[in-house]
């Protein structure tokens, strides 16, 4: 991933570019890698991210959903739950190319669902500009199936 992209000038010009670096390769077999991306995929167009593939986006989005316990425990004696959501945006299923990875993370998530795919749903909604609003209603949790 490319952290910087370049700089710009005032009026918003490209004055630098920067070209990413590999620092580090992971050996990893390529069938394994392309399973991977395709479980990637199927999260969005059947997984527990499923209600993103609604969004008209140029590419085949793919992710991967996650939940998490640590912290304090509450006074009910339990750990806060957090919700996780990495997703990236090649141009077709199992392609290499993503120009967009996004990851979010929301700390004591307690409500049913993954509230991060909900929040990559919304950012994805404003970065293109996308006429749809396809974000559930917090209040109706008709639509959100429970991990």
């Amino acid at each position: 991933p490319m952290i910087v992209r370049g700089e710009t000038d005032a009026t918003g010009e490209l004055i630098r570019e920067y070209e990413p670096e590999v620092i580090h390769a992971i050996p990893a077999d390529p069938g394994t890698l392309e399973t991977m991306r395709i479980g990637a995929r199927e999260v969005i167009t059947s997984g527990h991210a499923y209600n993103i593939s609604e969004l008209d986006l140029p590419g085949a989005l793919s992710g991967k959903t996650g939940t998490a316990e640590f912290g304090e425990l509450n006074p009910g004696g339990t750990l806060p739950f957090h919700s996780w959501f990495v997703a990236y945006l090649p141009s077709a299923a199992g392609a290499t190319d993503a120009e967009l990875a996004i990851v979010t993370f929301n700390y004591s998530a307690v409500v049913p669902g993954n509230v991060s795919a909900e929040v990559v749903k919304y950012f994805l909604q404003l970065y293109y500009d996308l006429d749809q609003d396809l974000r559930l209603d917090p209040n109706d949790f008709s639509l959100v199936t429970a991990n």
